[in-house]
């Protein structure tokens, strides 16, 4: 009987797991109890021997340790003929079907605040700018399902109205090595990593709207901070006289 590509796909990295066991055998432990001792995140991950680890490495639930920085305290500082320009705050708006999305707490000195309202179309957008920017946010799971069917013609439909609004992106709470590592955990699902990553690069090219691979919910949040919160500042600047533009400095 013919492999499906998951069995196969398992087979193979079931046999690079083996080879990397007997290559470390030496020093996996050794390393393994460094990791839990001097890395934080590795630790917090609950891991408790090597055997699990490659367990959850072989089916693609964890696949690095990385540590961003925290985002800048500050919003973006404006400054034109050698003076600070003080922008007001834009408000953000937060569609309301939103469940598990942004709240924004983290990065409060960033806006004014949030208001919770049914948006035209995305998730997330800035008060009186909902008809000229909106970020549409997919979570792991959602960005696997919502280009699989039955959900596949609504979304792309959704993009379709998205692609009509001049600044607009798709957010994604995974890295695109999460999205190509299958098969997928997160979700029941037998699509194929390739079918899911092309829906995305397909719908970019068709309909123009950036899609943004964030890596994790914290990251996508505060991307979407950073897109909303500038195309303000930028929309402020030119209705005040100041050009639609940052010059070096302003960042």
């Amino acid at each position: 009987m013919r492999q499906s590509w998951t069995d196969s796909h398992l087979e193979q990295r079931n046999l690079t797991t083996r080879s990397l066991a007997v290559s470390q055998a030496i020093t996996s432990d050794l390393v393994f109890e460094w990791l839990r001792e001097n890395v934080q995140g590795f630790a917090d991950a609950g891991f408790e021997s090597v055997q699990e680890l490659e367990d959850a490495l072989l089916m693609g639930e964890v696949h690095r340790f990385s540590y961003p920085v925290s985002a800048p305290p500050q919003r973006t500082r404006v400054i034109r003929d050698g003076h600070s320009v003080k922008v007001p705050k834009p408000t953000l708006v937060i569609d309301s079907r939103e469940r598990e999305g942004y709240r924004f707490d983290r990065l409060s000195k960033w806006i004014a605040g949030t208001v919770t309202n049914a948006l035209p179309v995305g998730d997330y957008s800035v008060e009186e700018m909902e008809h000229e920017i909106a970020i549409e946010r997919k979570s792991f799971s959602d960005a696997i399902t919502s280009v699989m069917p039955p959900v596949r013609p609504r979304f792309l439909k959704a993009c379709e109205k998205l692609s009509r609004l001049p600044r607009k992106a798709i957010v994604i709470e995974a890295s695109l090595t999460d999205l190509k590592s299958g098969p997928y955990t997160v979700v029941q699902s037998h699509a194929h990593p390739n079918a899911v990553v092309g829906s995305y690069l397909a719908i970019q090219e068709r309909w123009n709207i950036p899609v943004i691979f964030a890596d994790s919910h914290e990251l996508a949040e505060e991307w979407t901070a950073h897109v909303l919160t500038k195309y303000h500042l930028l929309r402020w600047l030119e209705d005040n006289g100041c050009g639609r533009w940052f010059v070096d400095g302003d960042i």
